[in-house]
């Protein structure tokens, strides 16, 4: 079956309609060192709902701005390209499987529930190991989408993959192998390819469970890799998270052995407080997640 689940993947992907206009133009001129302030209002002003997102973002409790931000072209000087860039883009996601339906032991909003955590969490493990760059929190955010792509394809044998995975989700990415002959960051990765994204948010995705794989840019593929985890832990009761080993079971010997080469020690500690830190990001920024939302 795997021969026929790849091929009818593959076709699903390719069949996808492209990114909407704003977006493809938003990634046009985010990449164009010549753009202007003015150039990029244009393109986000000709898409009011897009627009007010970007303006509700900016004075969102995220970013933490000492002052109110008026207009959006305050805002696109303050935020930077690459910080609107990287908004629309994850908005461009959610609107491309709103219609998605439930069912089959699969809920979109626990999905994106999850996402939103492990985008926060990606954020606050960049922040601490000082790794400057914009996308660590929309590499989290769209970490999963092969998933949607999966369920949308083939809902019933996805369904078992959740089923097998359990709640603490430790045997999906075998199961999706086992059943499909890939896996979802490998899905997740094509369709990014398809629309064009920037190739750290290719990387991050499609390498967010084996970093040690990562040719390029390794860190965002180890932080997104790290951050699914921790938002993975996040959903469990206290006394399940209490019998996971930070650097053993869950986190893998290369994993922790990769934040080593980086030059940061993960272990029991680090994860405790990375874990704290998410749990208050969360109730800091509880509605946040409903911006991306359609």
């Amino acid at each position: 079956m795997t021969s026929h689940t790849i091929s009818a993947l593959t076709s699903r992907v390719d069949n996808f309609p492209p990114l909407p206009t704003v977006a493809g133009r938003v990634m046009e001129l985010t990449a164009d060192p010549e753009t202007t302030a003015q150039d990029l209002m244009k393109v986000v002003n000709a898409d009011q709902s897009l627009a007010i997102m970007i303006l509700k973002m900016a004075n969102s409790p995220f970013f933490g701005l000492s002052r109110s931000v008026a207009s959006l072209k305050q805002a696109l000087m303050i935020l930077g390209f690459k910080e609107i860039r990287n908004m629309v883009l994850a908005r461009a996601v959610f609107d491309s499987f709103k219609y998605v339906d439930q069912g089959n032991k699969f809920e979109m909003q626990q999905f994106w529930r999850h996402s939103f955590v492990c985008g926060l969490g990606a954020r606050i493990i960049g922040a601490e190991l000082k790794w400057t760059g914009h996308d660590f929190f929309v590499a989290g955010l769209i970490h999963d989408i092969g998933k949607l792509v999966m369920h949308m394809t083939f809902p019933m044998e996805f369904s078992r993959t959740v089923e097998i995975a359990g709640p603490a989700k430790q045997m999906a990415f075998e199961a999706e192998k086992s059943i499909f002959g890939v896996t979802h960051d490998e899905v997740g990765m094509m369709l990014l390819k398809r629309w064009m994204f920037p190739e750290t948010l290719i990387s991050a995705v499609g390498y967010h469970h084996r970093p040690q794989e990562t040719k390029e840019e390794p860190r965002f593929s180890l932080v997104v890799h790290a951050a699914d985890i921790l938002a993975h832990l996040d959903e469990l009761p206290e006394n399940i998270r209490a019998e996971c080993s930070a650097d053993g079971e869950y986190f893998g010997v290369d994993v922790v052995n990769l934040f080593q080469e980086h030059g940061f020690e993960w272990n029991d500690a680090a994860s405790e407080k990375f874990l704290q830190e998410l749990a208050e990001q969360k109730e800091k920024d509880s509605d946040l997640l409903n911006l991306f939302l359609p």
